[in-house]
């Protein structure tokens, strides 16, 4: 959705498009997927921690 923000931004050329879309890029990565790893951390503990020890946080 960060990657169809930022599309947009540019198809439309208007400077604050590329703001909101890093906006939304960076409220997305702060709140919710810290909220989401928080959850997965209480729930699976170690074997979470694994799993994000071997994967990227964004592709």
């Amino acid at each position: 959705m960060g990657l169809a923000a930022a599309g947009m931004a540019a198809l439309s050329g208007a400077a604050t498009s590329f703001l909101l879309a890093a906006v939304f890029v960076t409220i997305v990565d702060r709140w919710y997927i810290a909220f989401e790893e928080r959850r997965l951390r209480a729930r699976f503990g170690a074997a979470y921690e694994s799993y994000a020890q071997s994967t990227r946080r964004w592709v």
